[in-house]
């Protein structure tokens, strides 16, 4: 394996384990709606997951992507 090729699967970890601690900063939230008893559809429950988790997820890396240096994080 090329030199490269580690630092590009390592700049791939880095974005990921962001990804995942946003993620799992997210847990607590899905707690407390649980425990308030929410009930919403299955569609419902895609529409907030979609909201909280992939629209802000794919904003942040579009973000760092469109920058002037052009990669995010991990790169």
């Amino acid at each position: 394996m090329t030199r490269l090729a580690v630092r590009r699967i390592a700049a791939w970890c880095v974005d990921w384990l962001i990804i995942i601690g946003y993620a799992a900063a997210l847990v607590p939230l899905g707690l407390l709606l649980a425990a308030w008893s929410v009930r919403l559809s299955p569609a419902a429950w895609n529409a907030v997951s979609f909201a909280l988790l992939v629209a802000p997820v794919t904003g942040w890396l579009a973000f760092w992507e469109a920058a002037p240096r052009g990669a995010s994080p991990g790169k």
